[in-house]
């Protein structure tokens, strides 16, 4: 699979991947792949999809487990020799802060040259998944445990092996030994 993907903005797809993709491979619950479906990207807004990973050197500052902040990745989209100088300089989004020696209000202006403050919403509730709805093909049985009943239906899920290849433990009885 390729490491880099570029794609036409959509607001319904916010994540490449979700963490519980791994409980039904085969519907999971984001499925990138569908986010590959052929569309022209000319004069569209874009969004670069990209594989990170990372390599860390295990050292005996891992001991007993490994410290997160010694552990990072990152990427860096640098373009070389594209333009005559620094971009950002020409920039609306910044601004001058001019300083005074007061103490009680250091910053005297704010020079914003124009431009403006973001504003406008983003419906959060809507980008949230909806787990209630998700209905995987294969449920994975675990063996049922009851502290009263510890060898509860453990024969029936064992039934289809033969009994050369399982010895199945004798079931506590319920009834106190006589003496």
């Amino acid at each position: 699979m390729a490491q880099l993907f570029v794609t036409k903005h959509k607001d319904t797809e916010v994540a490449a991947s979700h963490a519980a993709n791994a409980n039904d491979p085969q519907h999971p619950l984001i499925d990138f792949s569908a986010y590959l479906d052929g569309e022209s990207l000319l004069q569209e807004d874009l969004v670069l999809w990209y594989n990170l990973g990372m390599h860390h050197v295990p050292h005996t500052g891992d001991l007993p487990n490994t410290v997160q902040t010694t552990a990072q990745s990152a990427i860096i989209f640098s373009p070389h020799n594209y333009l005559l100088g620094d971009p950002s300089r020409q920039t609306k989004q910044m601004i001058r802060l001019d300083y005074n020696s007061s103490a009680d209000n250091i910053v005297s202006t704010a020079h914003t040259f124009g431009s403006h403050q973001a504003s406008g919403s983003i419906n959060l509730t809507a980008l949230q998944t909806d787990f209630y709805a998700y209905s995987g093909d294969v449920n994975v049985r675990k063996f049922p445990y009851t502290p009263l009943e510890p060898y509860n239906q453990t024969v029936a899920e064992l039934s289809n092996l033969s009994p050369a290849t399982i010895a199945l433990p004798t079931p506590p009885s319920s009834t106190p030994p006589s003496t």
